[in-house]
């Protein structure tokens, strides 16, 4: 037999070999996903909550609370499990739904974990809404004090200081008290909606779908190329 037709069957065989072998080795990968639906919200730019929910406190609270990568966290510094885990989370959005998902060899856990990363980021979502009408209810609630006190005070000018002027600075003070007062009321209108989930709010179209499941198999190829081409020199040498 040639030599190139030696190594060639030697190469198809060790491919053929490494493949099974390897094929038993590497352990399938499971990706569960939830799809959430924006709704209400003004700006739906979600990115600080998606990064939050990836944060190391988040992801460490997960991995010890959960258990995960028990046989890593005894080998490696947390902070390098933690970084393992966030390599396999994809948090997404396009336009106005957003996709977690979260890939692990047991097809259980990721999905686990996936309504686990939607909780969380419900949860995120939730706080960020009620902060965020806190700080609006008590902006207008400033304005409208300062506004009222600016009404008082334009009145009393204009009972001590007679003028056409005096009179329109009091309809003006008392139109911006007006407008601040129903930005406050909206604000506490808001409020009232998020309390009872009416207003801004994210819907859940699938909560940590049943896992879909791939190997990486890249490897397989070219592992069986070299060692098939190792035992073809390794056998002609001992010819």
């Amino acid at each position: 037999m040639r030599p190139g037709i030696t190594y060639l069957a030697g190469a198809l065989a060790g491919l053929a070999l490494a493949s099974l072998g390897m094929l038993a080795l590497i352990p399938s990968q499971h990706t569960s996903e939830s799809i959430l639906q924006i709704h209400q919200v003004r700006n739906p730019s979600l990115e600080p909550m998606l990064h939050s929910i990836k944060s190391r406190a988040a992801l460490a609270n997960l991995i010890l609370s959960h258990n995960l990568y028990a046989e890593r966290r005894q080998i490696e510094p947390m902070e390098d499990t933690v970084e393992h885990m966030r390599e396999r989370i994809r948090a997404s959005q396009n336009e106005d739904r957003i996709t977690l998902a979260f890939t692990h060899h047991d097809p259980a856990v990721a999905q686990r974990i996936t309504s686990a990363l939607t909780a969380s980021f419900l949860d995120e979502f939730n706080r960020e809404q009620r902060n965020q009408n806190a700080i609006w209810t008590q902006t207008w609630t400033d304005a409208s004090d300062a506004a009222a006190n600016a009404w008082t005070q334009a009145a009393e000018n204009a009972r001590t200081n007679a003028s056409p002027r005096a009179t329109y600075d009091v309809e003006l003070a008392r139109q911006h008290y007006a407008a601040m007062k129903e930005k406050l009321a909206a604000s506490k209108v808001d409020a009232m909606l998020l309390k009872r989930q009416l207003g801004p709010r994210l819907e859940i179209l699938d909560l940590g779908s049943l896992p879909s499941s791939h190997t990486t198999l890249w490897p397989l190829p070219l592992t069986g190329l070299l060692l098939g081409l190792f035992v073809t020199a390794l056998a002609r040498g001992y010819q």
